[in-house]
């Protein structure tokens, strides 16, 4: 009897392996986009599933995310929620979504929605810039017409 006091203590003690795992979460802004990074326990995988103002991910493994150390959300992210085995991000319309795994970080980066002036703009220059791409390519040449003679006096 005595030698099932210290395996009563170390099981009350050590959490079961079936117990959730918790994953943690940083988040980051840059020029372009904001991120949100998943320190996912080793070989967890996921599934994105992306709409309108709102990306889901769904964790394997049961995997919560851990949202303690998030002071803000990245500064084009509305909020982030998370539940046992997923996590919603909300975002403003237009939003793009870019993801990767790195090592085990699941990474998302949340690209700022192109503004409608700026596209416009760069459509419209894209055949100027073109154009001045052939002209400095080695081995092309452009031929422009001679200036005019001058006039006589």
């Amino acid at each position: 009897m005595r030698r099932a006091g210290p395996l009563l203590v170390l099981l009350l003690v050590a959490p079961p392996a079936w117990a959730e795992a918790r994953m943690g979460v940083r988040v980051g802004d840059h020029p372009t986009h904001g991120r949100v990074v998943f320190d996912a326990p080793s070989g967890t995988s996921y599934r994105v599933e992306a709409e309108e103002g709102r990306v889901r991910l769904s964790f394997g493994g049961g995997a919560t995310p851990d949202l303690a150390a998030v002071r803000r959300p990245p500064r084009n992210v509305l909020a982030i929620e998370a539940a046992p085995g997923s996590a919603a991000i909300l975002v403003p319309p237009g939003t793009r979504l870019r993801h990767m795994r790195l090592g085990d970080r699941i990474v998302v980066d949340l690209l700022d929605p192109e503004a409608p002036e700026a596209s416009a703009t760069a459509r419209a220059a894209a055949p100027r810039t073109a154009e001045r791409a052939a002209s400095s390519a080695p081995g092309t040449s452009v031929s422009r017409p001679a200036p005019p003679p001058p006039p006589p006096f």
